[in-house]
């Protein structure tokens, strides 16, 4: 983050964008936070476009792709968009219904499902 902030806030304001960044400290697991993607991706609230091709071939390889930062990265801005996800369970807040969170911890490490 702190190697992006002045590039980023020089794109932004050539771009006429003023918004503030933070910096996102990570929660856990790097491959915990990609499996948040599971409940956004089956409930068609995450979509990604044909052009993305890094983050679609990051997906594809997943979990036994080396490099995980574009993935990473997703999960991470699909939970702050929806306001939900791994960092609202660690301060007790409740995401999934039971049922739901029972189906998401039965599912096998290496291939999700």
């Amino acid at each position: 983050m702190r190697l992006l902030k002045f590039p980023l806030y020089h794109a932004m304001h050539e771009l006429g964008y003023k918004f503030a960044v933070k910096e996102q400290k990570p929660v856990g697991d790097k491959d915990a936070r990609i499996r948040t993607l599971l409940t956004f991706t089956e409930t068609h609230m995450f979509c990604v476009q044909r052009r993305l091709r890094q983050l679609i071939e990051q997906i594809k390889g997943f979990p036994m792709m080396p490099l995980k930062d574009i993935i990473d990265a997703a999960a991470a801005g699909a939970e702050l968009v929806s306001g939900k996800g791994a960092m609202d369970e660690r301060r007790g807040g409740n995401m999934l219904a039971s049922s739901e969170a029972n189906r998401l911890s039965s599912r096998d490490t290496i291939t999700g499902y």
